[in-house]
């Protein structure tokens, strides 16, 4: 469960980093999904990531910031919009 927490806190800290003007919120876990949500909000427009709690336990917090970059994610979820992408294996938009 830790390594759970640390790696949602890796993801908060790259949509931050990624959207440095908007506002980041996170859902708690979604046990019937096995995923964690993230919304990010800027001037009325919500782009959200459903993260799988398999990708938040196979990763490493280290590893995190720079999966995600390669994969693209803050410009699948600009694409994507309200939408959403989920990310497991890679980024896909839903």
């Amino acid at each position: 469960m830790a390594e759970r927490a640390a790696a949602i806190s890796a993801i908060r800290k790259y949509l931050r980093t990624a959207f440095p003007v908007s506002t980041i919120e996170d859902f708690s876990a979604m046990p019937e999904q096995q995923a964690h949500r993230f919304r990010v909000t800027n001037a009325g427009s919500e782009h959200l990531a459903t993260v799988s709690f398999e990708f938040l336990e196979r990763t490493s917090e280290d590893q995190i910031p720079r999966r995600l970059a390669q994969w693209h994610l803050a410009d699948k979820m600009l694409t994507a919009g309200a939408s959403g992408v989920l990310v497991g294996e890679g980024v896909s938009v839903l």
